[in-house]
């Protein structure tokens, strides 16, 4: 029972250190060029070209200073905010892109009559059918990517063990490929 009561005792003076640290502690603003920068990564989501933007660099390592910018921001909280507001701005989530992907899979799957004219001048079907079998097979590919269905993997079927590669691969490094 005692140890009942400590533990909430001590449970709601961890709330209560919480609440006040929330309280007390202000808000982390970001500095106009960082917000600027965030501002231009949601735009095409490429942090080098961002960092370009936003702070007019002309140097070449943009391409270590964007990601490693966007990195420091997402731990720091500010990245997650911005990306939900974006979702909700625009509706575009992952949920609907799988659904839109589905309905172009299922649309382009469906057959179509093909159609020639007779000799009258109308239009009668031939028998045979069509269907977008590219459109399908591309939006199944991107589902299946999104479900990582076509994960590449390599199997080695082979007796050698790890000393007799190491001990083929020490020998080619001395050999000349032209003798």
């Amino acid at each position: 029972m005692l140890l009942l009561l400590l533990l909430l005792f001590f449970s709601s003076i961890a709330l209560l250190l919480a609440i006040c640290y929330n309280f007390y502690m202000p808000e982390k603003k970001l500095p106009p060029k960082q917000r600027l920068f965030l501002k231009e990564w949601l735009i095409d989501k490429n942090a080098s070209e961002a960092y370009k933007r936003a702070y007019k660099y002309k140097g070449d390592n943009a391409n270590v200073l964007g990601p490693a910018l966007l990195a420091r921001l997402g731990k720091e909280g500010f990245v997650e905010p911005e990306l939900k507001k974006q979702e909700e701005k625009t509706g575009l989530t992952a949920e609907y892109i799988i659904k839109s992907l589905m309905e172009v899979a299922e649309r382009c799957k469906q057959a179509i009559a093909v159609m020639e004219k007779g000799e009258d001048g109308e239009l009668h079907e031939t028998g045979e059918w069509k269907f977008d079998s590219a459109g399908a097979n591309r939006a199944l590919e991107l589902l299946g990517k999104h479900l990582k269905l076509f994960t590449d993997k390599i199997e080695h079927s082979g007796k050698m063990t790890l000393e007799q590669i190491l001990a083929k691969t020490d020998g080619d490094k001395g050999e000349d490929k032209d003798e």
